[in-house]
């Protein structure tokens, strides 16, 4: 069943199952809407379908489903029939309580219990909000085991790329990416993956980490007149940036491209300084807010991209 939240001018669908959204509109005056994330295709659609999914108790891939922390080995399985690693957390896969419920504003809440899969014990906590200053997002975690874990949050939206969409985000460097969709080699930033200014995403298969954001992410969507600002805590300091280009396929770009804020890199388990990611006792609580922003472009700037 979907879940809505809206206010004059934005309007979100959520579904429990996953804790994904399912589509987030921006309302014009004339009663148009425009999708400002990939509307799900139905009710029933998965995360990898959905307009957006949480990341919790960490993000992406965990290199060879094992870590260890403070003398321990650690194992989680392979969660998912697409991917051999342990791959974006439980969050996305599971059924989410409603915990509040209005017109503007839901509350989720996860329990995960540890088992012989997963050493994860945690409650996790999604708040989507709608106001008159645009949508948020507050993701948190709290540790409910008996030992002290390295935890990470993550959103992973899916962004409309329409023909004339520019990207723009700041960063400091980011990873290539290895062998099993792991980071490779950190380096700096550099064509054709430098957004230090506005851009269109090259036309390739993109799945890079980045690290050291500062400021918000802007979209900009010319032909819709419409820029949409994503701004988050210091937290949320590297992001993924996912665009599955198929140079064999009919259809080689896709219609979407996913820019993921995360509080830590992808596979920081395997790094001496964790990448990040923080350390919970049992009780502590790691929480950051994603909002977004819809801004109207001005007229030059839609008629430059237009001609």
């Amino acid at each position: 069943m979907a879940l809505h939240v809206s206010s004059n001018k934005l309007s979100a669908s959520i579904s429990a199952q996953g804790g994904v959204m399912q589509g987030l509109w921006w309302r014009h005056k004339d009663g148009s809407q425009t999708a400002l994330l990939r509307s799900a295709t139905d009710d029933q659609a998965g995360p990898g379908d959905s307009a957006g999914f949480p990341l919790v108790p960490f993000g992406n891939r965990l290199g060879g489903n094992s870590f260890t922390f403070e003398g321990r080995i650690y194992h989680l399985a392979a969660n998912s029939a697409r991917d051999p690693l342990y791959l974006h957390g439980d969050g996305w896969l599971a059924l989410w309580n409603v915990v509040e419920r209005s017109e503007n504003e839901l509350t989720l809440s996860y329990r995960h219990d540890s088992d012989g899969t997963n050493p994860y014990d945690y409650t996790a906590r999604q708040v989507f909000r709608i106001d008159e200053y645009g949508f948020s997002l507050q993701l948190s975690v709290v540790n409910e085991g008996a030992h002290a874990l390295p935890f990470g949050l993550g959103w992973h939206p899916y962004f409309p790329l329409r023909p004339d969409t520019l990207l723009e985000f700041q960063a400091k460097s980011f990873h290539e990416e290895a062998e099993g969709s792991l980071p490779g080699n950190e380096l700096e930033l550099s064509d054709p993956l430098d957004f230090r200014k506005p851009r269109s995403l090259p036309v390739r298969w993109i799945n890079n980490g980045f690290s050291g954001l500062e400021g918000p992410a802007r979209i900009l969507w010319p032909e819709t007149g419409l820029a949409l600002e994503m701004s988050y805590n210091p937290i949320f300091a590297h992001a993924f940036l996912y665009l599955p280009y198929a140079a064999n396929s009919a259809a080689a770009m896709p219609d979407f491209f996913c820019l993921e804020p995360m509080t830590h890199k992808a596979n920081g388990h395997h790094r001496t300084d964790l990448g990040g990611l923080h350390i919970l006792a049992p009780g502590e609580t790691l929480a950051g807010t994603i909002h977004l922003t819809v801004n109207t472009l001005p007229k030059s700037s839609r008629s430059e991209r237009s001609r």
